[in-house]
């Protein structure tokens, strides 16, 4: 049975008495007790959304899956065949804008925290000796098509900006030249302003109707 509480398990940390002495984490991180209440709240939906959200498409609906059932170790394999680097990813990716985004729970509520979860797995797996035993080249191959993926989604995000940013300042310069007083001035200070910034396509033939 789902654990439908609409809110994520706070993080436990260090007090701040204590931590004001001491250079470790302040986040320490789920308990078995807690991960395990966590990925019950997962509703394990049929299509994942939430691995949309995942620059590296790591498996989050079978490894939560696997965490829920007790079998940590497995949910860290599951982890480990797309991201290299889950105790890594796992304090400090921006989940909340990526693959939390994505949850259903997050309609109504606190999303699922995949992070914190991500996090407890990778942490368990190096605690039981889990961690750290792949091949080499296994390891280079999980690295080498993580950095790919990261690099493709900000191109994509690159990409898709400067088409809108180009879109835009194409049409503002339509508007000065059709319109009846055409302030030439004011269309030489969009070109002059856009080129210098790389966002006006001088390189491309743009073809702009006079009226």
């Amino acid at each position: 049975m789902p654990n439908m509480s609409l809110v994520k398990h706070p993080m436990p940390e260090q007090d701040p008495q204590v931590r004001a002495g001491n250079f470790q984490e302040v986040a320490l991180g789920y308990t078995r007790e807690i991960a395990l209440e966590e990925a019950q709240r997962c509703l394990q939906c049929k299509n994942a959304p939430c691995v949309t959200g995942c620059p590296v498409n790591v498996p989050i609906r079978d490894f939560i899956g696997k965490i829920r059932d007790g079998e940590i170790d497995e949910a860290y394999r599951i982890i480990r065949s797309q991201n290299a680097l889950p105790a890594i990813c796992g304090r400090v990716c921006p989940q909340e804008s990526q693959c939390e985004s994505k949850c259903v729970r997050g309609i109504k509520g606190e999303p699922v925290a995949i992070g914190r979860l991500e996090r407890f797995a990778a942490d368990t797996a190096m605690a039981n000796g889990i961690a750290g035993t792949e091949k080499k080249a296994t390891l280079k191959k999980h690295i080498r098509s993580s950095v790919s993926q990261v690099r493709f989604r900000l191109f994509a995000d690159v990409s898709a900006r400067r088409k809108a940013s180009v879109k835009e300042n194409v049409s503002a310069v339509s508007k000065v030249i059709r319109s009846p007083s055409a302030n030439w001035n004011a269309l030489l200070q969009i070109m002059h302003r856009n080129t210098a910034l790389n966002r006006f396509p001088l390189r491309r033939r743009t073809v702009i109707k006079l009226p």
